[in-house]
């Protein structure tokens, strides 16, 4: 079990839906021991010490209330234990404090269905599909076309989740993660991506300093 964890863990990381961005003109910039903290606790999380990295998460964001990126660590770990209504809270609270995140608005969109509040969830793929864009016309990466395209299969199906996917493989032809994601959406397997996102905790989130 714990090599196919593994092999998943790479293809995660291969993908790279939650790489670091370069920061905006106007990033905030964190406190240093609150970023310490955030990566202490994304590295207990990957060791799968689940009460340790949430610990320590808390604490970073104690330490700076207005680190967003913690703030959605603080959502992903408490999803990754169950506590969903919790890590909805915190993932709004990242999102009141920088409006265009992308990621967060994914990660609240699997977190509603959880626990069965479509309605939210729709309204959550649509707001990181159009983020995402924003994203790609600020940096044309792969991994960020990839990332929309997860969100508007999640958002709108099949029909409109494939014509992304055919999108992205026409303009990256030879990233291997979009084919393979591809495939997933023409078995039927959404299970998959809801599954793919929420291991997506296996690095920490933060800003990359130029």
């Amino acid at each position: 079990m714990r090599s196919f964890f593994l092999i998943f863990a790479a293809l995660a990381l291969l993908c790279g839906c939650y790489e670091e961005h370069k920061p905006l003109k106007d990033t905030y910039v964190p406190k240093r021991h609150a970023q310490d903290l955030n990566n202490q606790a994304m590295a207990a999380l990957l060791s799968e010490n689940n009460e340790e990295a949430l610990t320590l998460i808390n604490q970073a964001v104690e330490e700076d209330p207005q680190f967003y990126h913690a703030l959605m660590n603080k959502g992903i770990i408490l999803g990754k234990i169950g506590r969903f209504e919790e890590a909805l809270q915190a993932l709004e609270k990242a999102i009141s404090l920088r409006s265009d995140f992308s990621q967060a608005y994914l990660f609240q969109g699997v977190y509603s269905e959880k626990i069965d509040r479509r309605d939210l969830a729709q309204a959550a793929y649509a707001k990181a599909a159009e983020c995402f864009l924003h994203d790609m016309q600020e940096h044309p990466l792969p991994q960020t076309a990839l990332c929309r395209a997860i969100a508007v299969y999640l958002g709108t199906g099949k029909v409109g989740g494939l014509t992304e996917f055919n999108a992205v493989i026409a303009q990256f032809p030879d990233y291997v993660p979009a084919r393979f994601l591809k495939e997933k959406i023409l078995k039927g397997d959404r299970d998959y991506f809801m599954w793919w996102i929420a291991e997506q905790n296996n690095k920490p989130v933060s800003e990359k300093k130029e």
